[in-house]
């Protein structure tokens, strides 16, 4: 099957989930609810680096289409010379859930600019054989978090530069009309 295929089925998967996590620090609890939105498909598969193709232009929305009708495959995007810069994102984005249940900590910028230029709040790893694999988190004022970016690294250069927050829970549910409760963050002594 063809690999951005496969991407697109997956963000399918994950458009239809919430996640609530439950993290501590310090005495300190916080609660996040992380939605994966269709906005943010383009970018967390990394069409928005193949500048040289025409694909790069269009929107999440118009990409994630054009892929389901396989419009977009990879044989359309493979000549790009800019293709090594999405690939590890390609390889790795079904993982992108395991990221959110492998890990016990999870990081948060302790002040602006933490993540260098990535505009993120929070970030969750997972180590993989080929490096790290890093998903950014934003807080929208609707009180959810959206991811932002997602890629492999080859090291952790953030620690210094945020706070380790040890994570208490994580959950999966149903994303419905029903049960779509969306929470601001919230920060609570124990």
């Amino acid at each position: 099957m063809d690999k951005i295929y496969e991407a697109a089925k997956y963000r399918d998967y994950l458009n239809n989930k919430r996640f609530y996590c439950k993290a501590a620090r310090k005495g300190v609890i916080l609660e996040l609810e992380l939605v994966f939105r269709e906005e943010h498909f383009k970018h967390l598969i990394g069409i928005h680096k193949l500048k040289d193709l025409d694909e790069a232009q269009m929107s999440s929305s118009a990409i994630y289409d054009a892929i389901l009708s396989k419009n977009i495959t990879y044989e359309t995007i493979k000549n790009s010379i800019f293709l090594s810069e999405m690939e590890d994102r390609l390889n790795h984005f079904n993982e992108l859930k395991d990221i959110l249940f492998t890990n016990k900590l999870m990081m948060k910028g302790i002040k602006e600019n933490s993540f260098n230029n990535i505009s993120a709040d929070i970030l969750f790893t997972k180590d993989s054989e080929q490096g790290i694999l890093e998903l950014f988190f934003k807080n929208s004022p609707l009180g959810i978090s959206v991811p932002v970016t997602f890629f492999l690294a080859d090291t952790n250069k953030y620690k210094d530069r945020v706070s380790l927050w040890t994570i208490l829970e994580m959950k999966e549910m149903e994303h419905t009309k029903e049960n779509k409760v969306y929470r601001r963050k919230k920060f609570y002594k124990k």
